[in-house]
C-alpha cells in the first residue's frame, strides 16, 4: 500500500512539503481504518470468552504509537530528499528530529515489551497463584515487578544515549568507578531489596500474618515490597518497616504454624479468699469467652502472696486472626473475672499500707 501510494504521489505532487504532508495524511488515514477493522475483528473473537480487551488495548496503543512513529519518519525521509542548507527544513533539523522520534520509539518499545512480560509471564504465575493458599507467589510477583520496571528503565535509558551518540563503553566504565560511590550510598535500599526477596523465600513472613518485633512493635502484614513491608496495627494505623530490618530482628510471627496465641490476665484477690474457689469461678468463665480454645483449657495460677493481696493469673488460647480479636478477648476477660468475683462475694483489693504507730 505504502509503495502504490509513493508513486502516486510522485507522479502528480511535485512539492517535497507537499508531497510528504499528504503521504503522511494517508498513511495515517490508512493505520485508522486497519485499527479499526483489527478491533472489531478482536470484538467479535473475545465475545463470549474471558479474554478482556482492555489486554488487547495494552498490546495495540504501543504498536499504534509506533506505526504513528514510523509515518512520520517516513514523511521526514521524503522531505530529506529535497532538504539542503537553504530549505526550511535543514538536513541538521531532519537528524534531530529522527534521533527524537528513535528515542521515543525506545520508550514505546520498552512499554511494549513490559506489557508483554506482565500479561505474559506475570499473568500466567498470577493465575498459578489464584489457585494456591499461599501468599508467597503473590509477593514474588509484586517483587519481580519491580525489577522488571527498573531493569527495562536502564535498558532503554542505555539505548537512548547510544541513538544521541553517545557511546556507552566510557559511560559504563566510569559507573563502574562511581559505582563504588554509589553502592555504598544506595546499601541501605540493596539490603532491604534482598532482604524483601529473602524473607519471601524463607517464608519467614506472609500477608496477613500477625508479628511482633523485638522493639514492640506489632501488626498484621498489608503487604511486602520491594524496599519495606507495610504493618496494619491494632489501632488501624500502617506502619512501614524497612525489609532489612525485619531481617534483623528478632520475629515472634504469630501466625505459624497456626493463628493461636496465648492471653495472660493478672488479677488480685483480698487476703482470706478460696483459692480454689477463686480458681473455679474464673475457669469457669474464661472457658464461655468468644474467641477461646476449648483446647487447650484455660487455667489459673497463684503467682504470689503481695502486700495486700493474693496474686492470680489466668491463661487461655485465642484465635489470633486479627489484633483486635485479643483486645476484645482481653476486655472480655477482663469484665467476666471482675463481675464474677464480685459476685460471688470475693474481695478485690486496692493497694494499702497498715501503719502502726508505737506509743
Amino acid at each position: 500500500m505504502y509503495k502504490v501510494i509513493k508513486v502516486v504521489l510522485d507522479q502528480y505532487i511535485a512539492n517535497s512539503y507537499i508531497r510528504a504532508s499528504a503521504l503522511g495524511i494517508l498513511l495515517l488515514i490508512s493505520l485508522a481504518i486497519i485499527v479499526f477493522l483489527f478491533s472489531r475483528i478482536i470484538q467479535k473473537i473475545t465475545r463470549g470468552t474471558r479474554f478482556k480487551v482492555e489486554k488487547v488495548k495494552k498490546f495495540t496503543t504501543p504498536l499504534i504509537i509506533i506505526a504513528f512513529l514510523a509515518i512520520i519518519r517516513i514523511s521526514i525521509n521524503e522531505l530529506s530528499k529535497s532538504a539542503t542548507e537553504s530549505t526550511l527544513i535543514t538536513p541538521y533539523m531532519i537528524e534531530i528530529i529522527d534521533i527524537a522520534l528513535y528515542s521515543v520509539g525506545i520508550i514505546v518499545v520498552g512499554y511494549f515489551v513490559f506489557v508483554i512480560l506482565d500479561i505474559l509471564i506475570l499473568g500466567w504465575w498470577r493465575k498459578i497463584a489464584t489457585k494456591t493458599k499461599s501468599k508467597i507467589d503473590d509477593n514474588l510477583i509484586s517483587i519481580i515487578h519491580g525489577i522488571f520496571q527498573i531493569s527495562l528503565i536502564v535498558l532503554a535509558i542505555f539505548f537512548m544515549l547510544d541513538s544521541w551518540g553517545i557511546e556507552i563503553g566510557p559511560v559504563l566504565a566510569g559507573l563502574g568507578i562511581a559505582g563504588i560511590a554509589i553502592g555504598l550510598a544506595l546499601q541501605p535500599t540493596l539490603s532491604n531489596i534482598l532482604a524483601g526477596i529473602f524473607l519471601v523465600l524463607d517464608k519467614t513472613i506472609r500477608e496477613d500474618d500477625i508479628i511482633y518485633l523485638d522493639d514492640k512493635t506489632e501488626g498484621r502484614v498489608e503487604k511486602i515490597g520491594l524496599r519495606s513491608t507495610k504493618l496494619r496495627t491494632s489501632n488501624d494505623e500502617i506502619i512501614i518497616v524497612p525489609n532489612s530490618k525485619i531481617a534483623e530482628s528478632r520475629v515472634e510471627n504469630i501466625s505459624l504454624p497456626e493463628p493461636k496465641t496465648r492471653v495472660v490476665i493478672p488479677f488480685s484477690v483480698a487476703y482470706g479468699s478460696d483459692i480454689e474457689k477463686v480458681k473455679r469461678i474464673v475457669i469457669k468463665e474464661l472457658i464461655t469467652i468468644k474467641n477461646a480454645y476449648k483446647d487447650p483449657k484455660p487455667f489459673v495460677r497463684f503467682m504470689k502472696m503481695g502486700e495486700s493481696s493474693l496474686n492470680f493469673e489466668a491463661y487461655f488460647y485465642i484465635n489470633m486472626g486479627s489484633l483486635s480479636n485479643r483486645d476484645n478477648s482481653i476486655d472480655e476477660a477482663n469484665t467476666k473475672i471482675y463481675n464474677s468475683l464480685s459476685d460471688a462475694g470475693i474481695r478485690i483489693p486496692f493497694p494499702q499500707m497498715d501503719v502502726h504507730v508505737k506509743k
